[in-house]
């Protein structure tokens, strides 16, 4: 089995904010021989109220045993790290065959060994083994706490691994409550000429910036997945400059606006669009023009949803402010 590259998209299906750690996806001691379990750990390490202090120590390990240590970190609010997509030091020796190094996926939460697991760190430790279990084909009865899986281990403590895995298994069959995400753009300078559509940007997700992984922040639902979505886009009300100097004007009454949902895969390295909703073509009133576009569907396997949006007046005019609101429900 190849480095599994794969781990950051499978991450976001949970809902929860991801951080791509730099150079993840060649990192690992080697390539992942299997994935027939999940091992699920606590760092163990002194916490001073942090949010993922044990980074660089799951990162680049300790005197004796080097890093990766684990291919996802879990911080205390939920964020997930995406450590390694390789081969990782994170149980040895192991009691079950399913759950030594190389052939299990380990996950380290930031926990001292006393501390209580705050509910969204929690909430994200379930929906991450889910999307794992889907993502990998791996049995949910195939997650076990560390102290299953190794004699002289503990963690993660005070957890009820019969408990934890049925909650997985309530996500990993799918509950009927979406999972409900809001995008944002602030601060945004989008400089769309008339006639050319430009996908809308947005740069942060429940609140915090957008991280996928290095491509352009345009995705909002990753597949496989269904999805209820909304976007809501703002044209500047006056004429102006961006702060690189570049010239815009404001939509004159009258002028056309179209909107559409695009589906996108990658394609020989690039995101191309694959599907494509019906065009939305509402016409500019006055004011600051904002403008609004909802649209249902299914992103398959790979695939990712994004808007995008053009206009007709006479003259570049400026995307100032974007938004999107998504009910999406993981396949």
């Amino acid at each position: 089995m190849p480095y599994l590259t794969g781990l950051a998209d499978v991450a976001r299906r949970t809902g929860f904010p991801v951080t791509a750690v730099e150079g993840w996806k060649s990192r690992g001691h080697g390539p992942q021989p299997n994935t027939r379990g999940v091992v699920v750990h606590h760092t163990a390490g002194q916490t001073g109220g942090g949010e993922y202090p044990s980074l660089h120590i799951v990162r680049d390990g300790y005197s004796g045993l080097p890093g990766p240590l684990s291919h996802f970190g879990l911080g205390r609010s939920g964020r997930i790290y995406v450590i390694a997509a390789g081969r990782c030091y994170h149980n040895a020796p192991s009691t079950s065959s399913n759950h030594t190094n190389s052939n299990s996926i380990g996950i380290e939460a930031e926990n001292d060994g006393s501390q209580p697991w705050p509910a969204e760190q929690v909430e994200a430790y379930h929906r991450l083994c889910a999307e794992l279990c889907a993502a990998y084909d791996i049995p949910v009865s195939e997650v076990r706490g560390h102290k299953e899986v190794n004699t002289s281990k503990g963690d993660p403590h005070t957890i009820n691994m019969n408990e934890f895995r049925q909650q997985v298994e309530r996500y990993r069959q799918g509950d009927d409550v979406p999972d409900h995400v809001r995008y944002k753009g602030r601060d945004l300078e989008l400089v769309i000429p008339p006639g050319s559509w430009r996908y809308v940007p947005f740069t942060h997700r429940n609140g915090d910036p957008v991280d996928n992984g290095g491509d352009p922040d345009y995705s909002v639902v990753f597949g496989p997945a269904y999805y209820s979505a909304t976007v809501g886009v703002r044209f500047a009300d006056a004429d102006g400059e961006t702060s690189d100097g570049t010239a815009y004007r404001a939509l004159e009454t009258g002028t056309e606006v179209q909107i559409r949902a695009v589906e996108v895969d990658r394609v020989d390295g690039s995101f191309e669009p694959v599907d494509s909703g019906p065009i939305n073509s509402p016409v500019h009133a006055s004011g600051g023009g904002h403008f609004t576009h909802a649209w249902n569907g299914n992103a398959q396997g790979s695939e990712r949803l994004r808007f995008r949006v053009t206009h007709f007046g006479d003259a570049p005019a400026l995307l100032n402010f974007s938004d999107a609101s998504l009910l999406s429900w993981s396949y």
